[in-house]
């Protein structure tokens, strides 16, 4: 994952890729690619990083979307919702523009 930042140029690329979207991100020097797709459970997505997969239940709400965590899977595995990554994420539009904001921290990290 790339380091935190501020005022750190971002770049961000969608391509459409077998039934999902290969999402492309460059902050600053460092990138970061993941796949997402749609699963059968309505309003629910998974977003894949390499091994790693999380599953992702998609809200509309006044201010945009906003994406909440609903499991993890690391190599097709479960994991127990004490090793999962705390998430913040939604989307929006701002001044005409598409907006996200995404903010993780390891189990570890996160109070």
């Amino acid at each position: 994952m790339p380091p935190a930042g501020a005022a750190v140029p971002v770049e961000v690329v969608f391509r459409p890729q077998d039934g999902g979207e290969l999402w492309r991100r460059r902050f600053g020097r460092h990138g970061l690619a993941s796949f997402q797709a749609p699963l059968p459970r309505p309003g629910w997505l998974a977003e894949s990083f390499g091994p790693g997969r999380f599953l992702l239940e998609v809200e509309a709400g006044p201010q945009g979307l906003a994406l909440r965590l609903r499991g993890v899977r690391l190599f097709g595995l479960p994991l127990p919702r004490l090793l999962w990554p705390r998430i913040r994420a939604g989307e929006g539009v701002e001044a005409g523009r598409f907006t996200f904001d995404v903010e993780s921290a390891c189990p570890s990290e996160a109070s």
